[in-house]
């Protein structure tokens, strides 16, 4: 499962698994159905980091988006998104970004 749409949450790899990450990975999600409308995202994994690519907004904006990662990672702040939260290995995002970066120091 790669997302939850909550109520008042879209939650991005609730059960994230660490080989989702090893670089030179992508996993793409295609007009999937979920209760803010049509969501499209993929992820590109590097060496030392790991980019979020959102496509075009659903039709209604989820109130937080949380991006669960499987290790130690830091995201890298863009204009378009506010990171609200973190908590371990958990990021909450208000806005539709375009692209949301993380660093990590994982040794796969």
């Amino acid at each position: 499962m790669f997302f939850i749409d909550r109520e008042d949450r879209l939650e991005i790899f609730p059960v994230p698994e660490e080989n989702w990450f090893t670089p030179g990975e992508k996993i793409f999600v295609d007009a999937a159905p979920s209760r803010f409308g049509i969501i499209s995202f993929s992820v590109e994994s590097g060496e030392r980091d790991i980019k979020f690519i959102f496509n075009d907004p659903p039709k209604y904006l989820p109130p937080d988006i949380m991006i669960n990662i499987p290790f130690n990672a830091s995201i890298i702040e863009g204009d378009d998104f506010i990171v609200k939260k973190q908590t371990s290995n958990s990021f909450v995002i208000n806005g539709w970004q375009s692209v949301v970066r993380f660093k990590h120091s994982h040794n796969f």
